[in-house]
């Protein structure tokens, strides 16, 4: 079980790391996620960006100024696994909001995202995922909303001996 202040990410290089210590040269070992029902992972992702820049037109040089941040936290609970495979959990959206700051005014404006507050059930069912709770979203959104590890695609495809190296490339980066 995970909780804070361990991230999911880090709780992963910690085990890779260990397995690298642990196991002998001729040793291969498979990278895996693993979940079992009552993990928490919990997830905080922080944006920030600023683009300063001059338009000139003719004799006329006119500054520009724009920055934004944002900040996404939320708790997914596993409630049932069957065959190694989530298939029902809930996301706890505790926070998602987005500040702006730019002409005319240069002052801080925040937003919530759609996903702020929301408590999101999905449930895998006879071969379909079933979302409740998203009553209102956008199907951009509703598309990153599954049952499957986001970062599980990074593990090798095949077992690794220690000191071995894999690439991660194109999307998956």
């Amino acid at each position: 079980s995970l909780d804070p202040p361990f991230k999911e990410d880090s709780m992963k290089l910690l085990s890779v790391a260990l397995l690298g210590l642990l196991a002998l040269p001729q040793d291969k070992v498979t990278l895996k996620f693993s979940p079992k029902a009552g993990d928490k992972l919990t997830k905080t992702e922080k944006t920030e960006m600023a683009v300063k820049a001059k338009i000139i037109a003719g004799e006329q040089e006119q500054p520009l100024e724009f920055e934004q941040r944002g900040s996404e936290r939320n708790t997914t609970e596993i409630l049932e696994v069957a065959d190694g495979a989530v298939t029902k959990a809930v996301m706890t959206c505790h926070e998602d909001v987005e500040e702006k700051k730019g002409p005319p005014t240069m002052q801080w404006e925040k937003s919530e995202k759609p996903l702020h507050g929301r408590k999101i059930t999905l449930t895998l069912r006879e071969g379909k995922l079933v979302r409740e709770g998203v009553e209102g979203l956008e199907e951009k959104i509703l598309k990153k909303l599954t049952l499957t590890d986001r970062t599980a695609h990074i593990f090798p495809k095949t077992p690794v001996a220690p000191g071995d190296k894999w690439e991660v490339a194109g999307n998956d980066v």
